[in-house]
Formats: structure tokens, sequence, C-alpha cells
């Protein structure tokens, strides 16, 4: 690895020895972090790191907490198979309860016990403020500071901490940009998952940062049987020539499902001219402890219900077990990612590794993905919008090219595999910054004396 021009070898000897404390959500919380961490730590474990999960309260496979969701229902287990090949006796570590005030001193005491090599921290605002008692989540800046308590303990301490910031935009609010230069200060390294947010992160906060790194979000390169895709066809369409187009994830309103939604007629109609058919599926739920996710909820359903292409859109609404997710995700054709505001997308990552193309928003993440991958289209706009769906469905070798390189990307640039190394290389540089006397210099050596 070669960082701000200096190279190292990375001692892979000692990274069996290697104790990682992961704090972040955790199945059975149902949330993208969860997935990834689940993921994160499966390969980080294939190179035989102990991994420790720090997790919320309501997550390990227990029972809830009393934590009360929409219309008063909790969130379904989790199937038991999303726990298969992960051995973990004793190694669950459910501490963080977001309904009590000082959840972080349980935190800061937790990591104690675990005495692990390095702390690393999976972050989003919701996963560290206080929730309502009526299971909504805060997601500004100013509502998730505890977290800077344990952080500032570990500094003095020298504990080398790590943090994955999973929401950087090109544009932060003041709130965003304090918080973000404060984490830069107290942890020895910050992960992004895309360079444009690295140079983001120091326009923003106004300083060069020479401890932020980039580690895509991974994949699995993995295909799904033939068997189960054609089976999961069989449930959208009679049509073995139909073309599936779909959406999927949490509804929420930055998703823009009701762009595709409003345009579909015309997108079947003009299809229909040109002798194919064309499904849409779209796929998910509301993330529970949602304020905005009912609301779009019940717009989408409207929307769908009263579209004149009913007939050419198939709902497979709820919480899926990861084979479900892969079996509907990889029955697509191609993935389309209306969405109008995000920093990068989990369901993009796992379309790469299903070998799944995609249409997708111009907008920073996706945009960045897409140029590094070629794996996709993208669109400026509704009207480009629907033209590269047109494209996509119109033009199967353009499909399969774009299937390819998509394939390509997941294999050979995010897999899982080869994220986890460029973590251990993280874990490594920050281990020896936090022993690095040079480091603590302007804090020790700049006294006066009067």
């Amino acid at each position: 690895m070669s960082h701000n021009g200096v190279d190292h070898i990375i001692r892979r000897d000692l990274w069996k020895a290697m104790k990682v404390a992961l704090v972040t959500s955790w199945p059975t919380r149902w949330c993208g972090i969860a997935t990834y961490s689940l993921e994160l730590s499966r390969a980080l474990e294939n190179l035989g790191l102990d991994v420790n999960i720090v997790c919320h309260h309501d997550e390990p496979g227990l029972p809830p907490t009393g934590l009360s969701f929409e219309k008063g229902v909790l969130p379904k287990a989790v199937p038991c198979h999303y726990y298969e090949n992960v051995e973990r006796p004793g190694r669950i570590h459910p501490v963080i309860n977001q309904l009590d005030p000082g959840w972080y001193l349980s935190l800061q005491e937790c990591v104690r016990e675990v005495e692990p090599d390095v702390v690393h921290i999976q972050h989003e605002f919701g996963l560290y403020s206080l929730m309502t008692r009526e299971g909504e989540f805060a997601f500004l800046p100013e509502d998730a500071f505890a977290l800077v308590i344990p952080m500032f303990y570990w500094k003095v301490r020298r504990i080398p901490v790590v943090v994955t910031l999973h929401s950087v935009f090109t544009r932060l609010t003041f709130g965003e940009t304090v918080y973000y230069d404060t984490m830069a200060s107290l942890a020895h390294a910050l992960i992004v998952h895309e360079p444009y947010q690295k140079t983001a992160l120091e326009e923003m906060v106004g300083r060069r940062l020479d401890n932020v790194f980039v580690c895509p979000h991974g994949t699995l390169p993995d295909g799904i049987p033939e068997t189960t895709r054609t089976c999961t066809i069989s449930k959208w369409t009679e049509d073995r020539d139909a073309v599936i187009a779909g959406m999927i994830g949490w509804w929420e309103p930055n998703k823009g499902f009701e762009r595709v939604i409003e345009m579909w007629p015309s997108v079947v109609k003009t299809a229909a001219e040109t002798g194919h058919e064309v499904v849409l599926v779209i796929a998910g739920e509301v993330r529970p402890g949602s304020p905005t996710g009912p609301g779009y909820n019940e717009k989408v359903l409207r929307m769908v219900d009263a579209s004149p292409a009913r007939d050419h859109i198939r709902l497979e609404f709820g919480r899926f077990s990861e084979e479900e997710y892969r079996a509907v995700l990889g029955s697509f054709d191609f993935l389309i990612l209306p969405y109008t505001h995000a920093s990068q997308s989990g369901n993009h990552a796992h379309a790469y590794g299903l070998g799944v193309p995609a249409v997708a928003s111009a907008i920073e993440g996706l945009k960045s993905s897409i140029e590094a991958s070629g794996g996709g289209l993208l669109a400026e706009d509704d009207r480009a919008l629907r033209e590269r769906i047109l494209d996509m469905v119109r033009l199967p070798e353009l499909r399969k090219e774009l299937a390819e390189r998509a394939w390509k990307y997941a294999t050979e640039v995010i897999s899982w595999s080869l994220v986890a190394e460029r973590h251990m290389e993280v874990y490594d540089w920050s281990v020896r910054m936090a022993r690095d006397p040079s480091r603590y210099a302007r804090y020790l050596e700049q006294r006066v004396h009067v």
C-alpha cells in the first residue's frame, strides 16, 4: 500500500493475531450497514482476523428490547441462515441501547473488555443518536455527537480507531462539516467508499487530511443458479422473452421510484413498437424507524395502482433474507437506480456481484461507480433516464456487454476478498500511527512556559 508517497510492507503474519472490535448495526436490525458489516466481517475472518461485533441492543438474534416501530410492529426475526458460517460464540456484544442517553458509556466499557487491537466504527448518524419512543431515528449530526466521547477516550489511550463514513456528499451542512472534521481529528483513519468523497471531505473541512483512505463497497462475485433465476422470473411473467427491469431496496423519497413509475406507460408502449415486452419489478419495503418511509410507501403504491401500465409492474413488498434478496436482484436483466440523492449504493454493489448492469442517475457516487466500472448507463434527467431504459430493453447485446463489465469490476476491483485486504492495510497503518510519537508531537512538545 502506498499512502502519501510512502510504501510499506503489510505485515501479513500479524493479521491472524489481530483482534478487531467492529462497532456497527447488525442483523437482525434491518439496515444496509448491518448487511455490509456482516459481509465485511466474513471477509476479514477469512483472512484470519478475530472480529468482535459491538452492536445495538435489538440486533444479534435476541428478543427486541421494547422498541416500537411503525404502527407498533417490531421487525420480524431474520431467518437463522443469516448466521450461517459466522461462528461467533461470545463475540457478539449487544450493548448500544438507543433509548438510553448513556449508551456511549456501555460502548466504551464493552470495547475496554474486548481489548481490541483496532476499533472499527461503521458510521451513519442514525446509528449513534437517541431513538424516540415511537421508534424513529434522528439523522442530524448534532444528535450523534455522543460518539465523540468514547472516541476521545480511545485517542488519549492511543487505541487505534478507524471510522467508515457511509454518507459523505459533495455538499455538506455546517453541522456535518464540523462533525466530520472532529472525526478526522479523533480517528487514526477514516474510510470512504469513493475517491470523490475524499476530495469533497478535504474541501469542506478546509484542510488536507492525510488519514483518509478509499475502500470501495465490497461485493461477492457469485451468480445465482439459473434454476433460481428462472423460478424467480416466473413470478413476474410467463413470457420467457420479457425483459425484467428492477428497483430494489428501502422505499425512501431519495430513491426516486416515482420517476420510473410515471414514465413506465411510455416505456412499455415504445418497447412494444419494436416487439419488446418489458416488466418492472419494484421490490423492498419501508425501513423500520424511518420518519419519511411510510408516507413514501403510500405514494408509490397509489402511483402503481393508478398506472395505465399496471399490468407491466410487479410489486415484491417485504424484507428479504440473504438468499431471497440475491434471487430477486439476480432475476433482473438490469437494475434501475433513479436516485435523487445518494453517496453510494449497496444495491448497486450487490448488482455488480451478480453481473447485473444498471441504469443510474448521474449523481455523485452512482456516477463515480458507473464511470469506474463501465457496467451501466448514466442519465442526467428524466428524458435521458427513459432513453437509457429503452436502450437496455431494446439492445440485448448492449446489456450483455455491460453485464460482462459489471462482473469484471466485481471480480477484479470490489470483491470482498480484495476489499478486506485493503481494510487490513488501513488497520496496519492505524496501528503504526497510534504508536508513532511524531503523531502526538504537537500535543506534547509545544509548551509555553510563563
